[in-house]
């Protein structure tokens, strides 16, 4: 354990081969990582963005440290980034019934989940719905919540 702390390019080369999230969680539990993440070390930085971030030739002032380009870019590439809509032609209720979407289902921040694709009697989707509880509203038990689903509908980023 001392030999991978105490030698930094031991450190560097472990931490890049992760994303630099999964280094960031490591640096939580580790003085020697922390250290090594700090804002100012712009070469393990750089390279976290180069590995995750340089295909989407996202445009930055010269100034800009490879630390606040790698946090701009996560924040402007993950999911969390994503404007969700109202699919225009759906109705809240019940989707379309559905087989194997529980492998297709991730919880999100909330308390909601969204349910992508699966099996339907029209062959397999690939839409996206939302179950949420709604509260807060006349003749809504709060404690409870009602669970409504919506369909919604996913902007192209590709125009």
């Amino acid at each position: 354990e001392d030999l991978f702390f105490s030698h930094r390019d031991v450190l560097e080369g472990v931490l890049t081969s992760m994303t630099g999230i999964q280094a960031l969680r490591m640096a939580a539990t580790c003085r020697s990582v922390s250290a090594l993440l700090s804002p100012s070390e712009s070469g393990i930085w750089k390279c976290f963005y180069n590995k995750q971030f340089a295909a989407h030739q996202f445009q930055f002032a010269a100034s800009v440290s490879w630390h606040r380009r790698y946090r701009i870019a996560y924040l402007r590439a993950e999911p969390r980034a994503v404007r969700w809509h109202q699919h225009p032609q759906s109705a809240t209720g019940s989707p379309v019934v559905r087989q194997g979407a529980s492998s297709c289902t991730l919880s999100l921040a909330g308390g909601c989940f969204a349910v992508y694709g699966g099996w339907t009697v029209m062959g397999i989707c690939s839409d996206l719905h939302l179950l949420y509880r709604r509260s807060g509203e006349a003749g809504c038990d709060s404690s409870v919540g009602q669970w409504l689903w919506v369909q919604v509908a996913v902007p192209d980023f590709n125009q």
